[in-house]
């Protein structure tokens, strides 16, 4: 097993958003890197979603703070991108559109505007019958009223994920495509990585595996709370002007994105690894789209996508030690907003590696 000489070497295990983020944070600190991934980079759910840096709604209010932090340390990557060359996607500003038709809605409503007023960084602002006509002479004749948020951003997942790979590349890190086999440990800690391009030595080791985190029973003797949950969403073209603003109506949401598409997401389906497509996803999405916008009708249909989201059990991001060994971390649990949790769980790891004094980096 060789290591890079003179530094601490790090192995992350995972490929997807959250694992490209942490070997960039790990590598801007100075460490060795290694990221091992079996099918490629962004493969699974980190290039099949709507890519939204949205911290304040829908976040629960014990994750707040952890949100916002996050919102702030992805401004710091892309800047940190930018200066490698690494940035070839772009957060955009997202104004967002929350619909409703009922006074219950209007209550949820007050309570997204509430949010949004109270950092000086968002805004929100009421919208009548006719000011939402105005804005979008579209819209389904019975939604009533709406709420305008602006502050958040948005990304693509893919590209984002991606150019962290490569920032991590330019800072000395080394990606290997392949399947880990086992973990090689001594006296509570990993000493190696098992994989089949071979092995790989560490003084620490990250699993950033998503849902798929089985694997770590059989390695470590560990069970990690993370279960899979399925998201489907659909990418269409209009066949008219292409949507100037965001909009949700209750779970579902139309998602302007680049090239003029229409992104409809998106389900939470609890159907264990099977990550198939599915005709009834489909047509809800579609029928519910539909009650918003009735032109989605005549859409063309681009892609129908469907990716497992690792999801806590708690509900809780997870950045912290595998229980019982020293120099094991688990990187996981971002589930619906992982693109956004990410950079705060890669930066979490970060700050906890520092303190392992195994994996210390050089001065």
């Amino acid at each position: 097993m060789q290591r890079q000489a003179h530094k601490r070497h790090v192995v992350v295990v995972g490929g997807g958003v959250t694992g490209c983020a942490t070997a960039f944070e790990c590598a801007q600190a100075g460490y060795a890197v290694t990221l091992v991934e079996r099918d490629g980079i962004a493969a699974h759910a980190s290039g099949k979603n709507a890519g939204n840096l949205n911290p304040l709604i829908g976040t629960p209010a014990g994750q707040v703070r952890g949100a916002l932090e996050a919102f702030q340390r992805h401004a710091e990557i892309y800047t940190a991108l930018r200066k490698l060359g690494c940035a070839d996607y772009a957060p955009t500003p997202v104004k967002r559109v929350h619909l409703g038709v009922d006074a219950a809605e209007r209550t949820q409503l007050e309570e997204i505007a509430a949010s949004c007023q109270a950092d000086e960084r968002f805004s929100a602002r009421w919208l009548d019958h006719a000011a939402l006509r105005r804005l979008e002479p579209r819209l389904a004749p019975d939604i009533g009223f709406g709420v305008l948020t602006e502050g958040s951003l948005s990304v693509s997942s893919r590209d984002f994920t991606q150019a962290l790979a490569r920032g991590a590349v330019c800072l000395g890190a080394k990606i290997v495509i392949g399947a880990v086999t086992g973990i090689v440990t001594r006296d509570a800690r990993a000493v190696g990585v098992e994989t089949t391009d071979g092995p790989v030595a560490c003084d620490a080791l990250v699993l950033a595996t998503g849902p798929w985190v089985a694997e770590a029973k059989s390695w470590l003797g560990i069970t990690i709370p993370v279960s899979p949950v399925k998201g489907q969403m659909l990418r269409l073209r209009l066949a008219g002007d292409a949507l100037a603003y965001d909009f949700t109506w209750q779970s579902i949401s139309l998602y302007k994105r680049q090239h003029n598409e229409l992104w409809v997401g998106g389900t939470m389906e609890h159907s264990g690894f099977e990550a198939s497509t599915t005709v009834a996803a489909k047509t809800m999405l579609l029928d519910q789209a539909a009650r918003i916008l009735p032109e989605v009708r005549q859409a063309v249909l681009l892609e129908h996508m469907a990716a497992l989201r690792p999801m806590a059990d708690s509900g809780d991001c997870i950045a912290g030690h595998a229980p019982g060994w020293q120099n094991v971390y688990l990187a996981n649990g971002g589930g619906a907003k992982g693109v956004l949790f990410s950079a705060g769980i890669a930066r979490g790891l970060r700050q906890l590696l520092r303190h392992d004094p195994a994996a210390s980096a050089p001065p």
